[in-house]
Order: structure tokens, then C-alpha cells, then sequence
């Protein structure tokens, strides 16, 4: 198992994870600190400032974003905007509106995955090893232990 020592598992917050594995990195359902349905604050609050994330997304890793669905709280479109240079991952669903959302926020490189797969993120997480930016999965699925960093 030495391929544990090059990953990893970082919460943010709520449903943001950012998965690490040598020079790939995703970072999923981000939501930073806009409340989500207007009453629904970042419970506990990123500890992790985006400007971090940003630059670790220009820096040459792979990096993509992954969505699981188009709730606030799940997708915050402030800071989704930052990372439009980036793949990302969403599901399909039979409505075109969390396409639309991503779309309008400027993202060009859109995987979708369709959205009978239940739990969505795990079909996402298995689709994800087929791309460039993810052996990373792949790998991790295959772990018995990964190292998992609590921000508090």
C-alpha cells in the first residue's frame, strides 16, 4: 500500500471534500460562505480560504470540481465561478437546469453522469477514474486506509 502516503482526504465543510492523490486533486459540491436558500450558512465554516483552492487549481495538478446536484449548499455559483478553467463533473438529470446553471457561470468542460446512478456521488467517484484528471479514484476505491485531514 504505498500509495497511501500521496493521498488524501481533506473536509472543508458541509458536502466540500477535496480529494488529493500525488498531482490529482478534487474538490467536490463546493460552498463557501454565500447562504445557501438564503437562511443556510456554511455549518462549520471553511477553514480552507478559495484563494488556497484556486492556486492549487493553476498550479499544473489535475484538478476538477464535482457536483452532485444543483441545491445552494451544494453548488455555490460565487465560488464555482472562480474555477471555470476547470473540468467538472455533475450529474445528468432529466431537466437541463444544473447544465444551464454551470454553463452560464462560464464552464466549458462538462462531464455528466446520468443521474439513475444512486448514491450519485459514488457513480460519479467510479466514473471519475476514467478521466485524465482521475486515477485518482481508481486508486483510493482500492485503499484500505486513507489518511483523512480534519480542519477545524
Amino acid at each position: 500500500m504505498s500509495n497511501i502516503v500521496n493521498t488524501s482526504i481533506t473536509f472543508l465543510n458541509h458536502s466540500s471534500v477535496l480529494l488529493e492523490h500525488k498531482s490529482t486533486v478534487i474538490f467536490t459540491d463546493p460552498f463557501y460562505d454565500k447562504p445557501a436558500f438564503e437562511t443556510w450558512a456554511p455549518s462549520p465554516p471553511c477553514a480552507t480560504n478559495p484563494a488556497y483552492l484556486l492556486a492549487m487549481s493553476k498550479s499544473g495538478n489535475n484538478f476538477a470540481i464535482m457536483v452532485s446536484h444543483g441545491h445552494d449548499d451544494h453548488c455555490d455559483d460565487r465560488l464555482l465561478k472562480l474555477f471555470n478553467h476547470c473540468t467538472i463533473i455533475i450529474t445528468k438529470f432529466s431537466s437541463p437546469g444544473l447544465r444551464n446553471r454551470i454553463t452560464s457561470l462560464g464552464y466549458t468542460k462538462i462531464i455528466e453522469i446520468d443521474e439513475e446512478a444512486y448514491p450519485r456521488t459514488y457513480k460519479m467517484v467510479s466514473e471519475a477514474n476514467k478521466l485524465p484528471v482521475g486515477k485518482i479514484v481508481k486508486e483510493k476505491l482500492r485503499l484500505k486506509e486513507v489518511k483523512v485531514n480534519a480542519v477545524s
